[in-house]
């Protein structure tokens, strides 16, 4: 009976800046949430919360996690999602924020069945996106195990270092010019480079 009462209350977890109160606000902030008020998700399937290193919930669906083996995995062991339970809150294992999962299920969404890349909609996506960005992208690919959505971040983020020199390019993915390595690392590093030579 209780198991009833949770699907008729309907879900009553955790708001945060991703989970909206209305369909509206979630298609303008994100397209991986869930609204609270009705449920609404854009893919079919059953649904999931996952918390994300930054302390945001994501409500997704399972077919969201199609191209991430490690995340269905995750999904697919979990046990059944019950309203309002914070057990049902699944946690990522890695250090991944909440942006960067969004834009991840995002770009996967631009994937046709066939696992080609629509143009117009990841050009549309990822037209303003970062250098840094792109890099949190492709790490957080290799930790998901989503090698497609990983080279197509790759292939970005090539595109936007090609022909530039070491300066512009540490200028572009925001690293100091001039690193300050401090007396410990390179009186390690002699060492090695005394030992290998």
């Amino acid at each position: 009976m209780n198991y009833l009462r949770n699907i008729l209350r309907g879900p009553q977890l955790p708001q945060c800046s991703i989970a909206h109160q209305n369909a509206t606000v979630c298609k303008s902030k994100s397209k991986t949430c869930v609204s609270l008020e009705t449920g609404i998700a854009e893919t079919p399937g059953r649904r999931r919360v996952f918390s994300t290193a930054d302390g945001h919930n994501l409500y997704v669906a399972d077919n969201d996690f199609n191209n991430f083996s490690a995340i269905r995995t995750l999904f697919d062991d979990a046990g059944p999602c019950v309203a309002g339970s914070p057990h049902s809150i699944l946690m990522l294992p890695v250090f991944i924020t909440s942006d960067v999962l969004d834009k991840l299920v995002l770009l996967a969404r631009c994937r046709t069945a066939s696992g080609t890349f629509i143009p117009e909609q990841t050009d549309s996506l990822l037209s303003k996106v970062t250098a840094p960005e792109l890099l949190k992208m492709i790490e957080a690919c290799v930790f998901l195990d989503a090698r497609y959505l990983g080279r197509e971040c790759a292939r970005r983020l090539a595109g936007m270092l090609e022909g530039k020199t070491v300066v512009e390019m540490r200028r572009l993915l925001l690293k100091p010019l001039n690193p300050e390595i401090s007396q410990e690392v390179r009186d390690e590093v002699n060492e090695i480079s005394k030992f290998v030579l």
